[in-house]
């Protein structure tokens, strides 16, 4: 039976894109102290939560000038896919696209 990972990166075919998620998805579990095998065997609502509030570090990251607030959805896509390859229903996504226009929004209408 293929390891949580290991069906993360056969969903990946592009070595472009494995290099990039392969980061991101590392940050994210450092950031959540778990490995793949713990983050698998979450609840949902446990999952939800983690997931929301890594998204929310990343904003104030981004409110921060630590980040592009635009990279936002792209350090979350690993994590995303991740779930999906696992079988695991993420019921953030509205949120994350709500957050995201905001910060477009907020970002290119910023006096430079």
């Amino acid at each position: 039976m293929p390891t949580p990972i290991q069906r993360f990166y056969e969903a990946i075919k592009s070595e472009h894109t494995r290099r990039p998620y392969e980061n991101y998805l590392k940050r994210f579990f450092e950031w959540s102290k778990l490995s793949p095998e713990q983050l698998v065997k979450k609840s949902p609502e446990e999952l939800d939560s983690l997931v929301f509030d890594y998204i929310v570090y990343q904003k104030l990251r981004a409110e921060k000038g630590e980040i592009n607030p635009n990279s936002i959805p792209a350090i979350f896509a690993p994590v995303q896919l991740f779930c999906e390859q696992n079988d695991i229903i993420l019921m953030i996504m509205v949120p994350i696209n709500l957050i995201c226009h905001k910060f477009e929004y907020m970002y290119a209408t910023s006096p430079q």
